[in-house]
């Protein structure tokens, strides 16, 4: 091979190893970046408040509205940014810890700790609730929380 070919080509063994890395450090960028699987941003739950809608039946196609009704700090997740959260049941502050696979969409809250004063309404259904969680889906201003084998969920809005 003429020396000017073996430059050449020893040119373009460089540029393409060059690119080659170019492109695994862009993929690897991108694998630790805050997004999940959907594009969803991983800290999208972080510092956040959720506010219960209600509990919607799959199977009935129903949304079950829970009593108090008008009791504004009521059925208010927090993600704290901790991967701790906080909620109330009308009557009980809880604190509860969660963990969450952006990958999976699997969700699970390991512990509620909060008094034991009996709720008004539906306070009781809505913390047995969330101590079942068994996966999630999110949109930018709705948060779902399934469990009973995604039969049911809560449904919370930003």
């Amino acid at each position: 091979m003429s020396r000017k070919i073996k430059k050449s080509f020893e040119r373009k063994q460089k540029v393409t190893v060059l690119m080659l890395c170019a492109v695994c450090t862009l993929f690897c960028w991108s694998c630790q970046n805050n997004m999940g699987s959907n594009g969803e941003d991983i800290n999208f739950l972080k510092g956040t408040k959720w506010k219960l809608a209600g509990i919607f039946d799959t199977e009935k196609g129903n949304l079950k509205v829970l009593e108090p009704k008008n009791c504004e700090k009521c059925f208010v997740l927090t993600f704290n940014t901790d991967s701790t959260l906080l909620t109330y049941d009308g009557a009980n502050d809880f604190l509860g810890a969660y963990k969450i696979d952006f990958v999976t969409h699997n969700m699970h809250i390991s512990y509620l700790l909060g008094t034991k004063i009996a709720p008004p309404g539906d306070g009781s259904l809505y913390i047995r609730s969330l101590e079942i969680i068994q996966s999630f889906s999110m949109k930018k201003n709705e948060l779902k929380l399934f469990y009973n084998d995604n039969k049911n969920y809560l449904l919370f809005k930003r």
